[in-house]
């Protein structure tokens, strides 16, 4: 039923011959409660298992079935109850030669001693005598057995699956790789399985800005926020991508020795567009052939959408801190500030100021959050004139005079008084006919190189006396 039924692929116990006894207490008894057998399928349960592995493993109660075996076997008694509660147990005669159980009564191997493996003790008391007990001859066949004999044990037991959040390869099964980024789980085609099972004393929280869903998408990223993660060098916030059959597609980890914070998870780039199930929980990774514990799942619904078009914004600067963008809609928004804020654009061409050449511009073509996101962000790379220099003059002859001049310029070069508002364009290498005054001269702005910072020029007037006037 809720039960996964496994059996040990090894005989196990102590001794040339496997070393465990049927009944060793005088009692010469062949029932299996309070028999020696079920003595060491206790100790082997409570000494070989972890508290919250116990927890896992089902309590079993069972009835065996008269049973007649097969030609080389013999008869067994039907027994009420004989499991009552048992947790690690030995087969029964009848589940030793179940087909269903992946057993064959193959009478050709008691003329093929390549197969000797070893006598393992039943379950099954002997119906014709109190002292033989159930087993499994070396070469494959069920036969009654003295229950003073030194045997193998192959216990078995019924695991839990609701305790079993899920199952990986027993040796690198889980990949512990970058932080936020999650490996494909491939198709597993060897044999040996380790088990993440459910701790109840987790209780950990994740989700995404307070909600249980998120859209992104493929190559994107969601900030997942974390509380009461089990702390310690092997613990981990880990996360299961599925798809929307609950198949697990990637495995990852997010944050290690973190009892609370917020995530990056970067969402595959492989993915196609869709609805998909991030589960997220706090886990113990124990290392290849040990059993790992976790967190109930906190699921997130992922929506995978697919990305806008990345914009073609052209910028066209026209000062040494502003410009215009055009090649946009009212479908876009920028950044002058290196993303930190974004403003939205509302017509063909925006007027935009506080322009650097270290931040740049950023445009964006916004995702309706239903079938598209974000595109990837346009960066414009903004540069800046360098100041001029070398620039020399001459002043005025005299205060009534415009005759001053600015030299050392050149055409990509504009100038202004200080006073004034607006530039003038120099078309030759001197600006002359100035009055006495303080100048502004920079070069131009031109496509994406802002204006340069200012260099200032200040013209004077000569000034000078004369004996002229006492003759």
């Amino acid at each position: 039923e809720s039960g996964l039924f496994l059996l040990s692929d090894a005989l196990l116990g102590t001794g040339d011959n496997g070393g465990v006894y049927f009944d060793n207490t005088g009692n010469v008894s062949n029932a299996w409660q309070n028999s020696d057998a079920q003595a060491w399928c206790s100790t082997f349960a409570s000494s070989n298992h972890d508290s919250r592995e116990l927890a896992a493993i089902l309590e079993t109660t069972k009835s065996d079935d008269a049973f007649t075996s097969s030609t080389y076997s013999v008869p067994f008694a039907a027994s009420e109850n004989i499991l009552n509660g048992d947790k690690v147990f030995f087969l029964s005669a009848e589940e030793a030669e179940n087909s269903a159980y992946g057993f064959t009564d193959d009478n050709a191997r008691i003329a093929n001693y390549g197969n000797s493996a070893g006598v393992w003790w039943l379950r099954s008391p002997y119906a014709d005598s109190t002292i033989d007990a159930g087993a499994v001859y070396r070469h494959g066949y069920v036969f009654d057995g003295n229950v003073y004999g030194d045997w193998a044990a192959r216990p078995a037991f019924n695991l839990d699956l609701h305790s079993v959040l899920f199952t990986s390869a027993a040796v690198g099964g889980k990949s512990l790789g970058t932080m936020g980024t999650l490996s494909s789980v491939s198709d597993y085609t060897g044999n040996e399985w380790k088990l993440t099972l459910l701790d109840e004393n987790r209780s950990f929280k994740a989700n995404v800005n307070g909600y249980t869903s998120a859209s992104a998408s493929a190559g994107g990223s969601v900030q997942i926020s974390y509380s009461d993660a089990q702390t310690g060098d092997n613990e981990y916030v880990s996360v299961l991508l599925c798809d929307s059959s609950d198949t697990v597609l990637y495995y990852g980890n997010i944050a290690q020795n973190s009892a609370s914070g917020t995530a990056t998870l970067n969402i595959p780039s492989g993915l196609t567009v869709g609805n998909y199930t991030l589960k997220v929980f706090s886990e113990q990774c124990n290392g290849d052939y040990k059993t790992d514990y976790a967190s109930a799942f906190q699921d997130i619904s992922l929506n995978v959408l697919s990305k806008e078009t990345t914009p073609q914004a052209v910028f066209t600067a026209a000062d040494d801190n502003s410009g215009t963008l055009s090649d946009v809609d009212a479908s876009m928004k920028y950044s002058t500030d290196g993303g930190a804020s974004w403003t939205d654009i509302t017509g063909a061409t925006a007027t935009v100021t506080g322009v650097t050449a270290d931040k740049d511009i950023q445009v964006v073509k916004k995702g309706d959050g239903t079938l598209t996101v974000d595109s990837d962000v346009q960066i414009i790379d903004v540069t800046q004139a360098a100041q001029p220099a070398g620039l020399g003059k001459t002043d005025c002859t005299t205060a009534a005079q415009n005759d001053g001049t600015i030299t050392g310029v050149d055409s990509t070069m504009e100038y202004r008084l200080s006073t004034a508002s607006e530039w003038t364009s120099i078309s030759g290498n001197t600006v002359s006919g100035l009055a006495n005054g303080t100048y502004e001269v920079r070069v131009k702005a031109n496509g994406t190189v802002l204006a340069s910072e200012v260099a200032t020029v200040t013209i004077g007037c000569l000034l000078y006396t004369s004996d002229a006037a006492d003759d």
